[in-house]
């Protein structure tokens, strides 16, 4: 069975790598993008199995770039640190990743969305 690619969007470089690490440890192939730009040019030029994001990057936020997921029929997985802002956003806290989180939560609800 081919390798499941991961797209992983965050603006900070450090949570991009541990992800980045956790996620290929478990066998999946991974790409990053600090920005939702970088991330639409991903998508335009690979298939991907499934987005990981932050709900909050500055600019094109992770709840833009899910609605883009949702057209082009990619499962997503938000993250936020801040259950508030989410809350106000209609983001149930079932919808999402509450930071911190454990790496091994992380793999299990990346296997889960597949």
């Amino acid at each position: 069975m081919p390798t499941k690619h991961i797209l992983v969007v965050d603006d900070d470089p450090l949570i991009l790598e541990v992800i980045e690490r956790a996620l290929s440890a478990a066998d999946f192939r991974v790409s990053k993008a600090r920005r939702v730009a970088v991330a639409r040019d991903v998508l335009t030029r690979q298939p991907v199995d499934l987005i990981v994001a932050d709900a909050r990057i500055p600019g094109e936020t992770g709840l833009q770039l899910a609605e883009k997921a949702r057209e082009l029929g990619i499962a997503l997985i938000l993250m936020t640190g801040d259950r508030e802002w989410a809350s106000e956003h209609g983001i149930a806290p079932d919808q999402y990743l509450a930071k911190p989180f454990d790496l091994r939560e992380l793999v299990e609800r990346v296997r889960a969305s597949l």
